[in-house]
């Protein structure tokens, strides 16, 4: 066993500065907060690209006097805690004194700051830590901080940054959440030259929530107030009927430092129950105020994570403020439209109306005392679980209504065999929150599975997803999906599985010099998504791969049901060389007229068919059918789960093109992969 060592300073300066800076948008939290707690009335971030190479912020705070500045970014140094006893009541965004030493540790630093009343101020330059000039300078009153370089003596750090563009936007991110906390404050992002965002600071929290998210989401919002047990809760959330596609429009805030909690998650989601349609999920900007001792903000290294004292009080404050809320916006709303409908009917036009009706008050019962006429969808389904929930069978219901919806009003859908019991609401949200990170940290993993030709050689290899959790293990890619599903982040797991298979497989051979391709399926980036076509031409941009490399799989129930737009979206893909195959063919429609139709140029024909070839003749012959099938539409035929030498040898004596299994190699990780490649 090697001896005990301690380390230098500077290396752990570099560790520490690796609990607190992940990436440059922890800059940007770091310093926005330091201009917070400097008393500070406007805030400017500056960045360039993804704000690594150049990252400016500057603040009409307090300032700082020389001897203050010249110790500032040694570790443990800090003006915002005394004693033990600051430790329970933290009131400020930073106390630990870690944040300046971490930055400065591992990029190069320019400081210019002025005390205010004073004549002159500080200048004041540092590399890696170590300050290399300091002087007497004019400048305004306030801090400017600029940070350069960053991760510049860590490359092993840097090298895990993503994209200037994906940076970039974590950086704005970053300050639009400081902003939001703030609306006392008037904060400005800049990036490439182009403004951003900007916030009033006119401290009215409705201009700030209209300025920084937009006019729609601002629109759509209904105030909130609530309270319990000295935890007080006010805000906005959404009306029902602007409810997201994810989470990513939830803010909470606590004490004005934005936060993640799971269970402030729990609460507005549960009071949202039976309203929102299922992989909808509601929008807020809710803020916590309590007691700072009833608060532990020291839990965390970036500290956006809290503990409460007594989170019953925080969850019920929350939850009845919400409730409150929404049953106020869907009485004030039921009205609106029904009076609406009456005068569009007057005007002789017929309207569908469709809202969300809650115990109605008198004023709602005089709105519809007139003639009006409704229709229904019916969702319903029942348990083959006896641990499903209440709970779950409501989900599976609204999924049922929202499929019968889509064949029109007045019909009846039963979902049969679909509820089963999926985990208490907390574990749901702390697997999301975690999942959630994994994509933002990129720590997903990808193992690749080999699909081998007629000739022997790899043609192309699927990306399989592999999330190895830091308390659970390795999970399954069905737990990860289901998770991603109800927690509204398919389109961002895609996302981030596409990049990855991308990048790792840009660098591709055969020992033969061909190159090979890469398969990656999506389940929630579609091509009817507006923004289809751009993600995936920027991810073969930003991977430095080709289109002809790139194989997108998609189950053949979606491809079916698409309509005109996204298969034009497909066309144009196609047109640039990015290949579709239509995954686990023959278990949906098998529509030949849809299949004739796609721009699929590759079809694979589902492992269920291939398990019996070699014991069943019906499967043998199902799968000549379909192989015939799809070689007279001159597509290219692969067939899944081939696990014996006798499948392999059937199937290509019925013209299989290309085969992938566990006869050849179980799916692999990149570097073993490569490995198998250049075997």
């Amino acid at each position: 066993m090697p001896d005990i060592q301690i380390l230098s300073p500077h290396l752990a300066d570099l560790i520490a500065a690796g609990e607190v800076v992940e990436r440059p948008a922890s800059v940007v939290k770091e310093l926005v907060e330091n201009a917070f707690d400097a008393g500070a009335r406007t805030v400017t971030v500056e960045l360039r690209g993804g704000g690594a190479t150049y990252l400016r912020v500057t603040d009409d705070g307090c300032g700082m006097a020389p001897e203050d500045a010249g110790i500032a970014f040694l570790r443990h140094a800090t003006s915002k805690l005394h004693d033990e006893q600051g430790l329970e009541a933290i009131g400020t965004m930073g106390f630990r004194g870690e944040a300046l030493a971490a930055i400065s540790a591992v990029s190069h630093i320019t400081l210019t700051t002025r005390q205010r009343g004073t004549a002159s101020g500080t200048h004041m330059t540092l590399d890696a830590g170590d300050i290399q000039d300091m002087y007497e300078t004019g400048c305004p009153e306030g801090t400017t901080m600029i940070v350069r370089d960053l991760f510049f003596n860590t490359p092993a750090r840097r090298k895990f940054l993503k994209s200037d563009r994906a940076e970039g936007a974590a950086c704005a991110a970053a300050a639009l959440r400081c902003a939001l906390g703030r609306p006392d404050v008037s904060v400005r992002c800049i990036r490439d030259g182009e403004e951003v965002f900007f916030s009033p600071g006119d401290n009215k929290l409705d201009s700030c929530v209209y300025s920084l998210l937009g006019r729609d989401l601002a629109m759509s919002l209904l105030p909130c107030e609530g309270e319990a047990d000295g935890a007080r809760v006010h805000g906005f959330i959404s009306s029902p009927a602007a409810g997201r596609g994810s989470r990513a429009q939830q803010y909470f805030f606590c004490n004005g430092r934005w936060i993640r909690s799971a269970a402030l998650q729990a609460a507005l989601e549960q009071a949202y129950r039976n309203t929102l349609l299922v992989g909808r999920f509601p929008a807020c900007v809710l803020y916590v105020e309590l007691s700072c001792a009833a608060v532990d903000v020291n839990v965390h290294p970036a500290k956006t994570e809290v503990k409460f004292t007594h989170e019953r009080a925080v969850f019920d404050a929350v939850y009845y403020g919400a409730r409150a809320a929404l049953e106020a916006g869907a009485t004030e709303l039921g009205v609106a439209a029904i009076e609406e409908a009456l005068q569009l009917r007057a005007a002789g036009i017929t309207a569908p109306l469709l809202c969300w009706l809650y115990p109605p008050g008198d004023d709602f019962a005089a709105a519809i005392a007139a003639d009006v006429q409704l229709s229904a969808s019916i969702g319903a389904t029942f348990a083959d679980d006896p641990q499903v929930t209440v709970a779950d069978l409501l989900r599976v219901a609204e999924a049922a209504m929202m499929q019968d919806r889509v064949r029109g009003q007045g019909q009846v859908n039963l979902l049969r065999g679909r509820a089963r019991s999926t985990g208490t609401d907390t574990d749901q949200l702390t697997l999301e929150e975690q999942l959630r990170d994994a994509i933002d940290r990129d720590d997903l993993g990808v193992h690749y599975q080999p699909i081998v030709g007629n000739d022997g050689t790899v043609r192309l290899a699927e990306a399989l997803l592999r999330w190895e959790h830091p308390d659970l293990g390795r999970l399954s890619a069905d737990v990860v999906l289901d998770v991603a599903e109800r927690g509204g982040l398919l389109a961002d797991l895609d996302r981030c599985v596409l990049r990855t298979a991308l990048r790792e497989s840009a660098g591709w051979r055969r020992p033969d010099g061909g190159t090979v391709g890469v398969a990656v399926n999506l389940a929630g980036l579609r091509p009817e998504q507006h923004d289809f076509v751009e993600v995936v031409t920027e991810a073969i941009r930003e991977a430095g791969t080709t289109p002809d490399r790139v194989v997108l799989e998609m189950v053949e129930t979606v491809l079916a049901e698409m309509s005109p737009a996204p298969r034009q979206a497909m066309t144009r893909l196609s047109e640039t060389g990015v290949r579709f195959a239509v995954d686990d063919f023959g278990t949906g429609y098998s529509s030949l007229a849809r299949l004739r139709e796609l721009p699929a140029e590759i079809v694979k024909l589902d492992r269920d068919f291939i398990s019996g070839v070699g014991s069943d003749p019906a499967d043998l012959g199902i799968v000549l059918a379909m192989s015939e099938l799809v070689r007279t539409l001159g597509r290219f035929c692969i067939a899944e789960g081939v696990e014996t030498s006798t499948q392999h040898h059937l199937l290509r004596a019925v013209g299989i093109d290309a085969y992938q299994g566990y006869l050849f190699t179980a799916p692999l990780p990149p570097e073993e992969f490569r490995a198998f490649l250049r075997g």
